[in-house]
């Protein structure tokens, strides 16, 4: 005993310097509390969609105890327990994060494995202290009867309640362009109009976008059966496993990377695409293995250059229905810019001369569905499209949110694509929708600017990594197809001559405070949208970073110059693009009831839903807020 305990100083004093003894640490030192265990333990069968029944495995307990003897045992009906109560605190911390913020809505509609209807709705808005986007998923809400327009709205509801959500904070409903949802639009609309709010509906823009690219999904006689070919050779590698190992090893060692091929399918967004640009990746092993017979179907010298043809025809449509799927960050002021690049890819490839007969077949029939859904762009036109109703009552052209956004954000507020005469109409929108707000909400005191800590410190707050967010490849795409918008911008800022020269924004409001009327309140905010239309734009990129811009933090710095202009973005930059957000919630939902759990109680999957994505999202939301106070 000795000598171990002399070995033991002897080793100790070597790595310390020190000749005593280290002190042995209380116990309670190396063990979580019971609390903090069984917050651990919540959130680690949340994130990992563990059934509850797991708490009472013997491999379970038996794990724990080797862990730690004195850990509590939990039963199953404690873990639901602390489910619940999880639940209720997320759901209370939710509802007085929303309370008094304008908020953007998302709802979509899906059936389980178990024939379970279900409806979901996701919560976007800008906290105004920080300028940082935030989303919530407000969980899933089973149907009791049919799923008409009126149920949607009705289920909707359910889930605004539940979180004290009100018509006057509404924004927006944003819904896919299915049918049932466009009447579910209009009601929202009209239910809104009756409780005194204003809320607007907004179709999916990638749904309607893939209203047009689904035209690829079929030959046409120019393309000499090229995509028929393409599926073939794709439905081959599905059906045998032995041949989809030799093509993984074949781009292992090739490639550096095992690939396979990608199916596309009518329903999945630029699946088209992506099955095209996978053959043309593989294009030399698929001939390799075609000439040591490993395959019977190959595509020949016509038929590539037809799928070289697709794959940049759709790519545009890719880089756009990625982007805009989005939900950190925002989204609906990029739409017009996109429409319009879309739009001029298919004029010059229908016109382009050199273009091949598929290519200029496919984009004819493209660009006619184009314009039906989002008007042709011509001058006297894009500003006025969203009056008239498109194919099934769709909205046709740029709904006027999206026209109005596209102003708020100082990265398109240049109107990029847009013909001069509408850009004026359009700025008419903004100008009428600001007088009304600023009527409702009185003569306010002109915000204080704001002290921003150092980048450094608010990596939340900046511009996002392009390269980690889209990936490497993806980023530079999108470079090349938002490059006009970086080019377009003033970078002259003139904005203290301007305010020289028109008056204090602040001795105007402080002038009209007694005189509160239309006629006063159309002056100041004519003079604050002339000044910011005439403040510097925002590029794309930072120059010196090289990461995305954020317009919310451009509109941090700014909102003191334009007060209610920033009132006005806080309302509109939330709205989302797409109801991807929804769509993204089922995808935790069918995890959660998934085969082995089809009989979980419908209470219990909303509430496992729920916390799995609106959990992190509020550890994101305080961690900001904490950050800023």
């Amino acid at each position: 005993m000795k000598e171990r305990a002399e070995k033991r100083l002897k080793i100790h004093a070597e790595i310390s310097g020190s000749t005593s003894l280290p002190k042995q640490q209380k116990i309670s030192s190396y063990m979580e509390t019971v609390d903090n265990y069984q917050e651990c333990l919540v959130k680690w069968m949340i994130d990992s969609y563990q059934p509850l029944s797991a708490v009472e495995k013997d491999s379970f307990r038996a794990m724990i105890n080797c862990l730690n003897s004195k850990a509590p045992v939990i039963g199953f009906d404690k873990i639901r327990t602390l489910m619940s109560n999880k639940y209720f605190d997320a759901m209370h911390d939710v509802s007085t994060i929303l309370k008094g913020k304008a908020v953007a809505l998302t709802t979509d509609a899906w059936t389980s494995i178990a024939k379970e209807g279900y409806v979901t709705c996701t919560i976007h808005f800008i906290e105004p202290k920080t300028w940082t986007l935030h989303h919530f998923s407000l969980g899933i809400f089973k149907k009791d009867g049919n799923s008409t327009a009126v149920d949607v709205v009705r289920y909707a509801e359910g889930h605004m309640q539940n979180f004290n959500v009100t018509y006057h904070q509404l924004t927006c409903v944003v819904t896919d362009t299915e049918s049932t949802m466009i009447a579910a639009g209009r009601i929202f609309k009209e239910k809104s109009s009756e409780a005194g709010g204003s809320t607007a509906w907004h179709g999916c823009i990638d749904h309607k976008l893939e209203l047009v690219t689904k035209l690829a999904f079929k030959d046409v006689p120019e393309s000499i059966g090229t995509m028929a070919t393409c599926r073939a050779i794709v439905a081959f590698f599905n059906s045998s496993s032995q041949a989809t190992e030799k093509l993984k090893e074949k781009t292992k060692a090739r490639l550096g990377v095992a690939l396979t091929v990608i199916q596309d399918v009518v329903t999945r967004w630029w699946s088209t695409y992506s099955m095209c640009e996978r053959l043309l990746r593989l294009r030399n092993i698929l001939t390799i293995m075609h000439l040591d017979g490993d395959m019977r179907l190959h595509l020949t010298e016509a038929h590539w250059v037809v799928v070289k043809d697709m794959v940049a025809l759709l790519k545009p449509f890719m880089v756009a229905q990625r982007l805009l799927e989005g939900q950190s960050y925002v989204t609906i002021s990029l739409i017009p810019y996109m429409l319009y690049k879309i739009r001029s890819g298919l004029m010059a490839a229908n016109a382009d001369p050199t273009s091949s007969l598929q290519v200029r077949s496919v984009s004819t029939l493209m660009l006619v569905k184009f314009n039906e859904e989002f008007g042709t762009g011509e001058q006297n036109t894009v500003a006025t499209d969203y009056l008239a109703e498109g194919s099934r009552r769709r909205v046709k052209g740029l709904p006027k949110i999206v026209m109005i956004a596209m102003c708020l954000d100082p990265r398109t507020k240049s109107a990029i694509g847009i013909p001069l005469a509408d850009r004026e109409v359009i700025w008419e929108y903004v100008f009428d929708d600001l007088v009304d707000l600023v009527l409702q909400i009185g003569p306010p005191i002109a915000p204080a600017p704001v002290p921003l800590v150092p980048a450094q410190e608010q990596p939340l707050v900046q511009g996002r990594n392009r390269n980690n967010h889209l990936g490497f490849g993806y980023a530079h795409d999108v470079d090349d197809f938002l490059h006009e918008l970086d080019e377009n911008v003033n970078d002259e800022d003139d904005l203290q001559e301007l305010i020289d020269a028109n008056d204090d924004p602040e001795n105007l409001i402080g002038d009209a405070a007694e005189n509160w009327n239309r006629e006063t309140v159309g002056e100041i905010i004519r003079a604050e949208i002339d000044l910011y239309k005439s403040a510097k734009g925002l590029k794309l990129t930072d120059p010196e970073t090289g990461n995305y811009s954020n317009p919310l933090h451009w509109w941090r710095v700014h909102q003191s110059d334009f007060p209610y202009l920033a009132k006005l973005s806080v309302r509109y930059l939330a709205i989302p693009a797409t109801s991807a957000p929804s769509e993204r919630v089922f995808s935790t939902a069918g995890l959660t009831i998934s085969k082995e759990r089809a009989r979980l109680e419908s209470s219990r999957a909303n509430e496992l839903v729920f916390l799995h994505d609106s959990g992190p999202a509020l550890e994101k939301y305080h961690t900001i807020v904490n950050r800023e106070s």
